[in-house]
């Protein structure tokens, strides 16, 4: 790496002047720096960004062109979509088994697994991912329920799953489906302005579809594992909701009893990125196996670490909320 005048000023870029120009590193075919950047976003999430350092022209940063993940047109790798595409897949209690065929970017179809109607393959990832969409077995049976309920015991359906402000307005719309069903609503968010639209039975699990919905982890939790009666363990993590989070894992868990201890909140999704990250490197986790905990096992450890992780939570600016109910 090598310096110059203008790296040696370290300007930074960004909204939240996240990027920071380290130095430069060679050039392109036409002799233009390609300079280093390091984002402090995406370095939180080493898993799916590694150490958050990229190279890009001094041009394509001033006109605001940015190479990391908190690009609004990311492109990203094979490695990146299955990194992606397993998260989907475990916020929906489903199991990534393979990226299908040939590679070909976000168009890629992916194989999944419901544990209750087997195995399929999605339309592609991008779909997966952003718009959220689960098991199609699972979907029929929700739009077959609400096409049989009233607007007000859907919009409850919707809140009651704890991922949306107390705010949100929802609208049933007149588009259909393929098969004359009007099941798709209109979502209007309180907390980011945007408007959205997406089917009933994805509301119905908590799939927000509007600009909230890739950026609000920033609430950690810490859940009390008991089997048959007994406090097992205890459960740390992150999640957009913690209450539906929890709605989730009790669902998926038949064998257990998962209880909310405390949340604490984040000022930022990197922050509590950076919580759930340092409990996992500095404490002993995977008390419990997936036969015990088949959602969330690996995030499990000994009740005697309750001060450890309220310790990491707070050195990382989280701070207490409470219980969430359920």
């Amino acid at each position: 790496m090598q310096q110059d005048s203008w790296s040696l000023t370290k300007p930074k870029f960004g909204e939240a002047g996240q990027l920071e120009v380290i130095g430069w590193q060679s050039r392109t075919k036409s002799g233009n720096k390609l300079y280093l950047v390091k984002c402090d976003i995406c370095s939180e999430d080493y898993e799916l960004f590694g150490e958050g350092v990229y190279l890009i022209t001094k041009g394509n940063l001033l006109r605001g062109t940015y190479p990391c993940g908190c690009s609004s047109s990311t492109k990203w790798s094979k490695d990146q979509w299955k990194i992606l595409a397993k998260r989907q897949a475990k916020e929906q209690g489903l199991e990534f088994i393979c990226l299908n065929s040939y590679f070909r970017g976000c168009d890629t179809t992916i194989t999944l697994e419901c544990k209750d109607h087997g195995i399929w393959d999605t339309k592609t990832l991008d779909y997966f991912v952003n718009q959220g969409t689960g098991c199609p077995a699972c979907g029929d049976i929700r739009s077959a329920l609400a096409s049989t309920k009233s607007d007000e015991d859907m919009i409850n359906s919707f809140t009651s799953t704890g991922a949306f402000h107390p705010d949100t307005k929802f609208y049933r719309i007149g588009r259909m489906t393929s098969v004359g069903k009007r099941l798709y609503w209109g979502v209007l968010c309180p907390e980011c302005g945007q408007y959205g639209e997406s089917l009933s039975s994805n509301l119905q699990v908590g799939q927000r579809p509007c600009g909230c919905s890739r950026s609000r982890q920033q609430e950690a939790y810490i859940n009390n594992i008991f089997i048959d009666g007994k406090l097992v363990a205890i459960k740390f993590g992150i999640a957009n909701s913690t209450r539906s989070r929890l709605i989730q894992q009790n669902r998926n868990n038949s064998n257990a009893c998962i209880e909310n201890y405390t949340v604490y909140r984040f000022s930022s999704r990197h922050e509590c990125l950076a919580a759930e990250r340092d409990c996992k490197n500095m404490l002993p986790v995977g008390l419990l196996n997936k036969e015990q905990l088949a959602d969330g096992w690996s995030e499990t450890v000994d009740i005697s670490y309750l001060d450890e992780i309220i310790k990491i939570y707070e050195s990382n600016g989280g701070v207490e909320i409470g219980k969430t109910p359920c």
